[in-house]
């Protein structure tokens, strides 16, 4: 019995790391002390989700505050997803993150950047990361961002800038492909939407979800 369980383990684990994985908030720039939901998410139909992420494989479910605090979330199952809350009591940027792991090592690191309504943007690279194995940093302000204007990002891998490909989806719309350089950087032009990105490098994956809003 005990064989089987492990077995049917494998099964789900495998199929789950075969799909791209992302957390999801409805509003990505929530009044300061709001106490919001977020989603874990992971499919292939961005925004809506079609797998329950299991518990077993998810690790490291951290949010980094605006004073560099890690703060621990919980989450349960909620239809086709993981679903938790966070109340964003401080003026800020928040990382929301977590990563997938079957071994000691993350196979798979999720990121998401929330800006607190109220708050004037000031950028540094440092507010926008979350320290993840593999991870995607933008180097423009979002908050300041406006449709039609051009975005950079680097993406880096044990702190090092890699070259990789990158998939970036707009919701709603077509998904478009991207290489960074060899200092790990991509641009392109942004619309007023939340977007997706994903990518992946010696064998590690990773997504980052935020929005542009005017």
């Amino acid at each position: 019995m005990k064989k089987i369980l492990f077995i049917l383990y494998i099964i789900i684990a495998t199929s789950v790391f075969a799909h791209e994985h992302w957390i999801y908030f409805n509003d990505f720039y929530p009044k300061q002390k709001e106490l919001i939901d977020f989603f874990l998410c992971s499919g292939h139909n961005y925004p809506e989700s079609d797998n329950i992420i299991s518990e077993r494989v998810i690790h490291n479910t951290d949010i980094k505050t605006p004073s560099n605090t890690i703060i621990s979330y919980s989450t349960e199952e909620n239809n086709n997803c993981r679903i938790s809350e966070f109340s964003f009591n401080d003026e800020g940027i928040y990382i929301i993150s977590f990563e997938l792991s079957r071994t000691q090592e993350p196979e798979y690191c999720v990121k998401s950047i929330i800006i607190t309504a109220e708050y004037n943007e000031i950028y540094s690279e440092n507010s926008y990361t979350s320290g993840n194995l593999i991870e995607i940093i933008p180097l423009t302000p979002l908050s300041h961002l406006n449709a039609n204007d051009e975005i950079y990002l680097k993406i880096i891998y044990n702190n090092k800038p890699v070259i990789s490909n990158l998939c970036i989806l707009p919701e709603g719309e077509r998904a478009f492909y991207l290489y960074s350089n060899d200092e790990g950087i991509f641009s392109f032009s942004v619309k007023e939407k939340k977007y997706l990105i994903t990518s992946s490098y010696n064998g590690k994956g990773c997504s980052l979800t935020f929005e542009i809003r005017d």
